[in-house]
This record gives C-alpha cells, structure tokens and sequence, in this order.
C-alpha cells in the first residue's frame, strides 16, 4: 500500500514537471488527510471473509462489512478502493466475471404489417412457414 501512495506522489510530480513545460495542471498542495486507499492484491493486501463478513486489511485490521452478497460467487476478485466519505466508509471492489455462452436458437420469425391485417406473424420451421 506504501508503494501505491509513492506512486500516486511520482504521478504528481509528473504532473509538476509538466507544468514547467507550458502544459496547463493544477498546484500540488499539501493534504491533511488521505481519503482513499487503493488496495492492489486481493489476498495481500486485503481478503473478504464471507462466513463472518469481514474484511481485513494489511497494517489497519478488521473490519464488519454489509452487502457482500452483491459479489458473485464464481468471480475473480482483483483490487478494491477503501473510501471515507462523509464518516462513512466503503470499499469499491473490481471482480471479473466469467462471460456466459450465447444460445442460439436458429428460429426465424417474421412480421407482415400489412392493410387488411395489422400485424401477421410468420414462422419458419425447418424450411415450412407457418402463419
């Protein structure tokens, strides 16, 4: 986690050196406070524990957390943003989900919008329409 925040003050003095060019950024300026952690390695860093929902961060402890059924099951869980806002807190979490197979079902249907009819539906049943 160190290493996140040294790299978002390099990012910043990117920024910097950028300025020095003639490129139009922002000062930087001292914070008080942090009010994100970006948390890289799941299961380094952090782990979620379904069963006694919690979740543990690495050097802050543990944490009781809602709303751990919104995370699929079957999914790869990647990094997670701890955020405070307003005095509460909330982790954002990145999962990737397995895509799912298409089916397709080969049927054809058609629709005739027509005068005397206004709608007459066709189906196509291997090579026979039916009305």
């Amino acid at each position: 986690m160190k290493q996140y925040i040294i790299k978002r003050l390099q990012n910043n003095e990117a920024l910097h050196e950028l300025g020095k060019k003639g490129k139009k950024v922002g000062k930087i300026k001292y914070i008080k406070s942090l009010h994100s952690i970006f948390l890289m390695q799941y299961g380094n860093t952090y782990t979620l524990d379904r069963k006694k929902r919690t979740l543990h961060i690495q050097g802050l402890g543990d944490f009781k957390v809602i709303g751990l059924e919104q995370i699929p099951n079957a999914c790869d869980i990647t990094t997670a943003n701890f955020i405070e806002r307003n005095g509460d807190y909330f982790l954002h979490v990145t999962v990737y989900v397995p895509k799912e197979e298409k089916v397709h079902n080969r049927k054809a249907i058609g629709i005739d919008l027509g005068v005397k009819d206004q709608i007459t539906f066709f189906k196509r049943n291997k090579g026979k329409v039916q009305c």
